[in-house]
């Protein structure tokens, strides 16, 4: 399959135009920046440019699209919406129009934790507004800042053209990802911004990059939204039980995570076979193996 990956020079991008090109795909990479760590050449293109857009998806059957503005803080709120949002339009409906029947956008756990954190002068913690533990890609979009918003405002573009124009689409709300070769010191910074309802939870790039090649490779028709997490939760080795009785004790339970973390990714493992293999924290007291 001829699969078009945008924003592929980033950490991201990079792992999944690898993980796609060894799965038997002719990638096509496009990204602003310029890399040769890539198993194909990638042609540089802003996103912006609409009709450059075209130029990229032609040929394709399916887009990854993961060029986006990476975060709140590269520039200002404001942009940051608006750039994505015209980004979004701008390869959506370029895929629309020249045949791609199939689109894999990366989302952002950020979607639903709101603006949750700890009071760091009283060190007092606010009520969760989620409503209900383990998560998964079903939790209703609580978006607490402008890049949040900018990936709501994608979902909602994505289910109009699936449900009008018969796409398939899959939002991928990926929590933190981490580079296995700097976990710990990502981890570290994690744990001082104290985001309370993103779940505590993370996954390592390889998985993230594989679960793009599962989704890539499953018949997944109409829209749907994934949320993926690795084993284990950021505040190891603080167990399941720990953190939810500290940051979580109104929240409704409707199970356990097959892991032993706050996230549960069932319905990615039976639709796509997908699960991750990677820990990059340590296991919760008492964890021997998965449990349900």
């Amino acid at each position: 399959m001829k699969i078009t990956v945008t924003g592929a020079a980033g950490r991201l991008g990079r792992a999944v135009v690898k993980a796609l090109h060894a799965a038997g795909h002719q990638v096509a990479a496009t990204d602003q920046c310029f890399t040769r760590e890539l198993p194909v050449g990638v042609e540089v293109l802003n996103l912006l440019d609409a009709d450059g857009c075209y130029r990229v998806l032609a040929g394709s059957e399916m887009v990854v699209h993961l060029g986006n503005v990476p975060g709140l803080n590269w520039t200002k709120p404001q942009r940051t919406y608006a750039d994505s949002s015209v980004v979004n339009v701008n390869v959506f409906q370029a895929a629309l129009d020249v045949g791609v029947r199939r689109i894999i956008y990366a989302s952002s756990i950020q979607v639903v934790n709101g603006s949750r954190t700890r009071d760091q002068r009283g060190g007092t913690i606010p009520p969760s507004v989620l409503p209900y533990l383990p998560l998964d890609g079903h939790v209703p979009a609580n978006p607490g800042n402008l890049y949040a918003a900018g990936k709501v405002a994608a979902e909602n573009l994505l289910a109009y053209y699936a449900k009008f124009h018969g796409l398939s689409a899959v939002s991928l709300r990926f929590p933190v990802l981490l580079a296995p070769d700097d976990a710990k010191y990502t981890l570290t910074q994690v744990q001082r911004q104290g985001l309370l309802d993103e779940g505590f939870s993370c996954l390592a790039m390889p998985d993230a990059a594989e679960l793009v090649a599962a989704v890539a490779a499953a018949e997944l028709p109409g829209f749907r939204i994934y949320l993926p997490a690795g084993p284990g939760t950021t505040l190891a080795p603080q167990s399941v039980e720990e953190i939810v009785a500290q940051y979580y004790p109104q929240v409704p339970r409707r199970g356990q995570s097959e892991y032993d973390n706050l996230v549960d990714i069932s319905e990615i493992t039976r639709e796509t076979g997908w699960r991750p293999k990677v820990r990059l924290v340590p296991a919760s007291p008492g964890i021997d193996r998965a449990t349900s």
